[in-house]
């Protein structure tokens, strides 16, 4: 079966929630992840322990890791010499070819998934950064096309760091979110619940339409937007600001009058809120009421957008809830009771 057949199976597999297996027995509905590594169990990218556990807390190894990624991605791979007489040598310095995952291995180093030679080292967990490359690459992503979006990425990321483009894509597709902390982790050990959501979200992303690429795109931007901006890295939550402004515009091409007057008001919306940010940065009372005069315009038109419901409906209740923490922050108090004609006038 050619790959590209087989991963458009997978993926059809993976959110159509056709069950192949029983319930997983450690695994709650309300869990974190729990429909994701329910999916994935389901179609065998990651297969329970014992029939029905999955340990989900369990570190994931980097074979584990690798396997997994090589079958969300559709391959297929042969798991012995072709030629009896003339049998696999080693590919890596700790990889015995009588291991379980040595195939596997062998076929990551052949099709670029991971470096061939050296130590593979199998048995040690799968850090973020490892996973996430391992998982683009066996998905078909060519990285190289985010090589611009790597400046000022994160706050423990360089732009010349060799995983600077797994998560400029990550972060672009919302697949790795940023804490608010606007640290990503990249050496942190992950666990078979974190594979899964990760796996489950690219799976997601790459059967998605434009649309649906471009609204994952604009949620994605508006949580980092709402990191950088609680860390006081202003310069990087306006430049997540302009970014979902080009969105919504490209978004509202060609959409219903309705969806297009939706996505004018919330473009207009994160105007005033840039307008706000910028206004602040003059220092001064002056300066703290007309930035609360231009978010509380923000947060009505919002909400004027939020009632109009459609695809902008979710986004445009987010944003609103950002203004009102904005504006609660800087004047505790509710910015309708000082409203007089639409301008406000502070206590």
């Amino acid at each position: 079966m050619r790959k590209g057949t087989q991963i458009l199976i997978m993926m059809v597999g993976v959110l159509g929630g056709v069950a192949t297996v029983e319930a997983l027995a450690d695994v709650q509905p309300t869990d974190l992840g729990a429909e994701e590594m329910q999916h994935l169990a389901d179609v065998g990218v990651m297969r329970p322990f014992a029939g029905d556990l999955f340990l989900p807390n369990r570190a994931m190894d980097r074979a584990s890791a690798l396997v997994a990624v090589l079958r969300a991605g559709g391959h297929e791979y042969p798991t012995q010499s072709p030629d009896p007489d003339e049998p696999w040598g080693p590919t890596h310095d700790d990889v015995l070819t009588d291991q379980w995952y040595a195939p596997a291995v062998r076929y990551a180093g052949e099709e670029g998934i991971v470096r061939m030679g050296g130590n593979f080292r199998p048995s040690e967990t799968v850090t973020k950064a490892e996973f996430l490359t391992m998982l683009f690459r066996a998905t078909g992503t060519d990285l190289r096309r985010y090589r611009r979006l790597t400046y000022d990425l994160a706050g423990d990321i360089e732009a010349g760091d060799w995983y600077a483009q797994t998560f400029a894509y990550a972060k672009r597709y919302h697949i790795a979110h940023l804490p608010h902390d606007t640290l990503y982790r990249p050496h942190k050990p992950l666990t078979r619940r974190e594979v899964a959501i990760f796996t489950h979200r690219q799976l997601s992303l790459l059967r998605s339409s434009w649309a649906e690429r471009k609204q994952t795109e604009f949620h994605g931007n508006l949580q980092h937007f709402l990191s950088y901006l609680t860390a006081g890295e202003h310069h990087e939550s306006e430049r997540h600001l302009m970014e979902m402004m080009q969105l919504v515009r490209d978004m509202t091409a060609g959409a219903t009058e309705t969806e297009s007057l939706a996505g004018e008001t919330l473009s207009e919306a994160m105007e005033k809120f840039f307008d706000g940010m910028r206004t602040l940065k003059a220092g001064g009372k002056a300066a703290q009421v007309r930035a609360i005069e231009s978010f509380y315009i923000a947060y009505q038109l919002s909400e004027r957008v939020e009632k109009l419901g459609g695809e902008f409906g979710p986004a445009a209740a987010e944003f609103r809830h950002i203004c009102e923490a904005t504006i609660t922050a800087l004047e505790p108090v509710d910015p309708a009771e000082y409203l007089q004609d639409g301008v406000y006038v502070p206590g």
